[in-house]
């Protein structure tokens, strides 16, 4: 059963400049519909939502939470579960078994596997996978790209010009990876097409999310967060410094109207004491903050169904926030 409900504190908004630096504001209220406990701790640190759910994982299994805070969970692997997505209708999950790794599909209604895995031919660190155009596509540190069949599950390795694809988005038939200070673009059809766009000093280093043509980082300094939108083809189209104390900037996500970061505060004695989660407005014109007091490592968040989803990977505990109460 979900937790009742609880209050989640954020700043009052605030109006930025591109490339302007502003201070967090006072404090007012959002709420948080559910705390569901989905004993996925020290899993994958990932929230998706698909098929009407959030999903998350568990070291071993998918745990697929509804919007009235029901939770299901899905068969376990033989295995520790590295990344997981969606797509055709089903779930993708990836695991590894000591040096191998292996993708599985899932049902969409419970998470239970579908079927038998089969072996990734990959040996990365830092595995993740993707879908879209087409196929499913797993990448990690190395520089190889496997695209993968959904029907048959046979896979084909490509090497990429560039470096690895630890981080791995599809969208509109282009295969994006992040090599240090550099979004690529290949092209589904031909990966030795390739396009690149520059991305701001440090961006690489935080989070990352894809929405409404763009792609949206967070990351953070010592005394400040920054935030940049990058259009694939235009570069940087909009930025901002928030000036705060944000020492890990932990997820992101862009979806209902905003672009959104999320990481885990500490104290003067390294101390876990509130999650930050931060709203900014089309264009990073405005912007919202504030704490949820008592969550331990947040590590997750994104968008879905007109909700916010946070997940505290120590506890295991989702966090479904109300939007239209911030600011």
């Amino acid at each position: 059963m979900p937790a009742p409900r609880r209050s989640l504190l954020i700043g009052a908004a605030l109006t930025l400049a591109l490339g302007a630096s502003v201070s967090v504001g006072s404090a007012a209220e959002v709420d948080v519909e559910n705390a569901v406990q989905t004993r996925a701790s020290q899993g994958v640190f990932e929230v998706r939502y698909a098929y009407g759910a959030a999903w998350v994982a568990a070291p071993r299994r998918l745990v697929r939470v509804s919007p009235d805070g029901r939770v299901r969970k899905g068969s376990p692997v033989p295995g520790t579960i590295v990344d997981f997505t969606e797509g055709f209708g089903r779930m993708w999950i990836l695991w590894t078994k000591g040096r191998d790794s292996y993708v599985a599909q899932a049902r969409r209604s419970d998470g239970r596997i579908i079927g038998s895995p089969r072996r990734a031919k990959t040996r990365s660190l830092r595995s993740t996978i993707a879908s879209g155009a087409g196929s499913v596509w797993v990448g990690g540190s190395s520089n190889v790209l496997l695209r993968v069949n959904p029907r048959t599950l046979r896979s084909r390795p490509t090497r990429l010009p560039g470096g690895g694809a630890t981080t791995l988005f599809v969208e509109k038939g282009t295969v994006y990876t992040i090599a240090g200070s550099t979004l690529l673009g290949h092209r589904a059809r031909d990966l030795r097409r390739t396009t690149r766009d520059r991305l701001p000093d440090g961006a690489w280093q935080g989070a990352v999310a894809y929405g409404a043509g763009n792609f949206f980082f967070a990351w953070g300094k010592a005394t400040e967060a920054d935030a940049a939108n990058v259009t694939p083809g235009a570069g940087v189209t909009a930025r901002t410094d928030i000036s705060a104390s944000f020492p890990s900037i932990w997820h992101a996500a862009v979806g209902l109207g905003s672009s959104w970061f999320a990481n885990q505060l500490i104290n003067a004695q390294a101390e876990p004491t509130a999650a930050n989660i931060t709203r900014l407005g089309p264009g990073l014109a405005s912007s919202v903050s504030g704490s949820l007091p008592g969550t331990q490592s947040v590590s997750a968040l994104t968008t879905g169904g007109g909700w916010l989803w946070l997940l505290d990977n120590a506890s295991g505990v989702l966090y479904q926030v109300r939007p239209d109460s911030v600011g």
